[in-house]
């Protein structure tokens, strides 16, 4: 992996990776990376986090609120930070998707399937020094990757009492999606179930979607039998 980002450390066109080892270029491609997504960020997110922390990470907020799906899977002891379970709690009620994984190998950022951002150093390095991957076979196992750790990780959702966080079981949908289902089944159009909830049309969508592949439903009316039946609404 070295090797290859040395290969690539001017960053010149076409070059599948990219090496940024200023601390402030970091953070700026790092919102940048946000920025540009337009359907989905993939995060993995590791205890003590200091070239951006939470607080400073404002891309997030303003990707969530055009739409954006973020799917983020955290280290469990990530969850023993102040304040994290408040920003889970928060992102949860938005729409975002958190899933819980007991270890957690390197953090990491892939925008859609254009770009991924994680860090060049691993273990206890704390230099900033930060390798993006452009669109090509090494990105494809990083999303691969990724998508076989969410599958592994727990699902969170908001406590019923709206206080803490409670693992969901593989068959259980979390509190958002079960309203959102419900409105859905109810006859109201997405829109009006966006409305509802707090989110875009798109999102709901989005999410009723999901929930159509995981049912393994082919329309919702399929949808509305499996959740019947799975006791989802």
């Amino acid at each position: 992996m070295l090797t290859l980002a040395e290969q690539h450390r001017t960053g010149a066109e076409g070059s599948a990776v990219e090496v940024i080892g200023d601390i402030d270029a970091v953070r700026h491609r790092f919102r940048r990376l946000q920025e540009s997504a337009r359907h989905e960020v993939r995060s993995m997110m590791v205890p003590e986090q200091s070239v951006v922390t939470r607080d400073d990470n404002t891309a997030e907020g303003a990707g969530i609120r055009r739409g954006v799906l973020y799917r983020t899977i955290l280290h469990r002891d990530a969850l023993t930070e102040p304040g994290l379970v408040a920003q889970a709690l928060s992102v949860l009620a938005a729409g975002q998707q958190v899933r819980v994984a007991d270890a957690i190998p390197v953090k990491m950022m892939i925008a859609d399937h254009d770009l991924a951002m994680l860090p060049l150093y691993s273990g206890r390095n704390t230099a900033a020094a930060s390798v993006l991957v452009h669109a090509g076979g090494l990105l494809d196992a990083l999303v691969a990757y990724f998508e076989l750790a969410w599958e592994q990780a727990y699902p969170l959702s908001p406590h019923m009492a709206g206080d803490g966080l409670v693992e969901q079981r593989p068959d259980e949908i979390n509190e958002f999606d079960a309203r959102m289902l419900a409105l859905v089944l109810a006859g109201l159009t997405d829109q009006a179930v966006g409305a509802r909830l707090g989110v875009s049309r798109r999102t709901v969508q989005r999410r009723i979607g999901e929930l159509m592949a995981r049912a393994g439903a082919e329309s919702r009316i399929q949808l509305g039998w499996h959740a019947a039946r799975r006791g989802w609404a």
